[in-house]
């Protein structure tokens, strides 16, 4: 059996979306025939695939079954429309395989013309917008399609829409084999990531709490900027985000000289920074367009690290953080409770901590991920290789 994933995202790239596709498309390669991945053309990206280079931005190798194929320009509907006539040139092939995806409106169209395929859900709100979703509902209740949800908060809104039960299926997102490894080699190497890439040596003189991901205002930068005026006793180092986008935070925190900030990093060069804090951070607010639905990758990073998790306490972290055990949940833009819970950090077991807290993340890599959900989807019935 092959799987046959389309996604409506440009590889390689800086955005989370990317990482875990590819990792998925890779994970999925350990227990089918091939994997072909189809994503939108771009001339020097066409280029460097045929160099085998994409992947290496990701520090990942080619699997030999891994193809990787790039349909029409991503403008307007033009990649949506390019997949749906892939499809209907290998209607009869396709018939026999499994079709993944995480874009609605091609599963919509799935769904109607009775293809065996997995959508991946990551924004409830986006799906309910579209003006199908109402059918789109009802199309999966009575076809071969599934959906696999990345929260629990997806799953549970699906169900309130009328879906059926057996039809929709939890799997938060994951981390790969190789950014273990990479973690327990940078654990032995000197301090000295972090001084270079912020070019002082002082980052080191206190105790540093650092974010790593997205800049968007729903994940607590400015929280976090708060924080760090009333905690002078730390460094915080900010690590995301476009120069452009990063300026507009450096602004805000012209004053504050306890804060670094540094630009987005490839995912070959987290581990190392990771490592080298004291505490790994996730100030994220209570609102925000991806807040409720998002399950994400930078959690599993941190938990491999080994390093305190100091989260705020929302719905997204049930299920995978357990206070206290490998993590510490604080309540949402609250500076207090964040204080309090950073006190509470101070005076644990760090060497006990860090076991806890690795071997919580064993069970989230991508390979796991992939297994479960092919085995959820076929369920009894071993169908792939």
């Amino acid at each position: 059996m092959n799987v046959h994933y389309f996604a409506k995202t440009h590889i390689p790239s800086s955005s989370a979306n990317s990482i875990q596709i590819v990792n998925m498309a890779r994970a999925f390669c350990n227990y089918v025939d091939h994997v072909f991945l189809y994503v939108p053309f771009q001339f020097k990206r066409y280029l460097s695939n045929l160099l085998r280079l994409n992947l290496r931005k990701y520090g990942l190798d080619y699997p030999p079954n891994l193809v990787i194929k790039f349909l029409a320009k991503d403008k307007k509907n033009y990649f949506e429309q390019s997949c749906k006539m892939l499809i209907e040139q290998k209607r009869s092939q396709l018939k026999a395989d499994l079709i993944y995806t995480r874009n609605l409106e091609l599963a919509y169209y799935l769904a109607k013309n009775d293809f065996t395929f997995i959508y991946e859900s990551h924004v409830f709100e986006r799906d309910q917008t579209s003006s199908f979703f109402p059918e789109f509902v009802k199309e999966m209740n009575v076809t071969k399609g599934k959906i696999a949800a990345i929260s629990t908060y997806i799953a549970q809104s699906y169900l309130q829409c009328g879906l059926k039960k057996e039809k929709i299926g939890i799997f938060f997102d994951g981390i790969s084999k190789r950014f273990l490894t990479a973690v327990q080699v940078s654990k032995s190497k000197p301090k000295i990531k972090l001084a270079k890439l912020l070019r002082t040596d002082a980052i080191y003189k206190q105790k540093i709490i650092l974010y790593a991901g997205s800049l968007r205002e729903e994940k607590g930068i400015g929280f976090l900027l708060q924080a760090s005026a009333k905690l002078p006793q730390y460094n915080f180092v900010i690590i995301g985000g476009r120069k452009k986008e990063l300026a507009r935070w450096q602004t805000k925190a012209v004053c504050l000289k306890n804060v670094f900030f540094h630009p987005y990093l490839p995912p070959k060069d987290v581990a190392e920074i990771l490592v080298e804090a004291d505490v790994l951070v996730m100030p994220y607010l209570k609102q925000g367009e991806l807040i409720r639905s998002m399950s994400p990758l930078k959690l599993f990073e941190y938990l491999a690290a080994g390093k305190p998790v100091l989260a705020a306490n929302l719905p997204a972290f049930q299920g995978i953080l357990i206070h206290g055990q490998n993590g510490f949940l604080f309540e949402p833009e609250d500076l207090n409770s964040f204080k309090q819970i950073l006190a509470q950090i101070e005076q644990i077991d760090l060497e006990e901590y860090a076991k806890q807290s690795l071997q919580s993340v064993q069970d989230f890599t991508w390979e796991k991920r992939a297994k479960k959900i092919l085995d959820w989807f076929w369920e009894s019935e071993k169908k792939y290789v």
